[in-house]
């Protein structure tokens, strides 16, 4: 019978055991790190636009068609807002003519704007899946891109997944020495 310092599966299986709780814990510290640093950005641009007087931030926008209310153009866009329970949408209204910043670089989806209510506007022959025949009327600071955060439940899981596989792979380390001993006894009694 081979001695255990010569034998590799026990190494392979500690080997992997080790690989896979390190990497665990680099990639919960690197999508930790990039969350953190992600809101911190979000955080700076709201604060910037709240003490230039704008106070509202609206994300997880898409940009819509064009309307005309009352002969004034308005760009219509769809904001989702989540919550834990349950989510909706609304239609905001942005004029056309209105001056911000814009940095989505043409991109029509996954937005956020950061602006303020100045008013609602009706449009009475309008079947709005939403909220029929009236819309907030936003004054915008500025339209971005929305660079969302990293999903840490995701993250979690992956963990909690990743540290199953890790006691699993310990109990078949375990069964592999009990097994090893007990026939190295066998092995000196007789």
């Amino acid at each position: 019978m081979k001695p255990l310092k010569e034998r590799i599966a026990w190494k392979i299986l500690l080997g992997l055991i080790a690989f896979i709780a390190v990497g665990t814990v680099v990639v919960y510290i690197v999508c930790q790190a990039s969350e953190k640093h992600t809101i911190s950005v979000r955080q700076k641009e709201y604060q910037q636009a709240k003490e230039a007087g704008y106070d509202e931030e609206l994300f997880i926008c898409s940009r819509e068609e064009t309307v005309t209310l009352d002969g004034v153009e308005y760009i219509r866009y769809n904001v989702f807002h989540s919550s834990f329970l349950d989510s909706s949408r609304e239609d905001v209204l942005i004029r056309t003519d209105a001056v911000y910043k814009d940095d989505t670089d043409g991109k029509l989806q996954d937005l956020v704007i950061y602006g303020k209510t100045t008013g609602f506007a009706d449009d009475i022959k309008s079947e709005v899946k939403y909220y029929p025949g009236q819309y907030r009327v936003i004054e915008p600071y500025r339209i971005a891109i929305y660079k969302k955060a990293v999903d840490m439940w995701a993250v979690v899981g992956l963990a909690v997944l990743a540290g199953m596989v890790d006691i699993a792979l310990a109990l078949i380390l375990a069964v592999y020495f009990i097994v090893y001993f007990v026939k190295k006894r066998k092995a000196k009694n007789h």
